[in-house]
């Protein structure tokens, strides 16, 4: 005889039932989809244009990162994709390139 526990209506309630490579977020993204590898590629993206923007307006690294605010070794980190930036620096970029942030992005 096999003991088998009913979920309570709680359970039922707040549970979701998912299909295979669905990533249960709700946000009808696929777990095997392009999307999982987003973070690395948009990184990629942000970190060319930062450095397409910044030799167009003919800056240095270190000339974007004082007028930033930031460290030029970060804005080197950022273009060659080796450093997330936080939020607060995408915004002092896009403002030391004269630009939206989310031209950027």
């Amino acid at each position: 005889m096999t003991n088998t526990i009913a979920p309570s209506s709680t359970n039922r309630a707040n549970s979701r039932v998912t299909s295979p490579g669905d990533s249960g977020l709700g946000d009808g993204t696929s777990s095997n989809s392009a999307a999982h590898d987003a973070p690395d590629d948009a990184l990629t993206k942000f970190g060319a244009r930062v450095r397409e923007l910044r030799k167009a307006r003919g800056l240095t690294q270190h000339a974007l990162a004082e007028s930033a605010g930031i460290d030029r070794k970060t804005v080197n980190r950022i273009e060659n994709t080796r450093y997330s930036p936080t939020l607060t620096n995408v915004f002092a970029i896009a403002e030391a390139l004269h630009v939206p942030a989310n031209r950027l992005l």
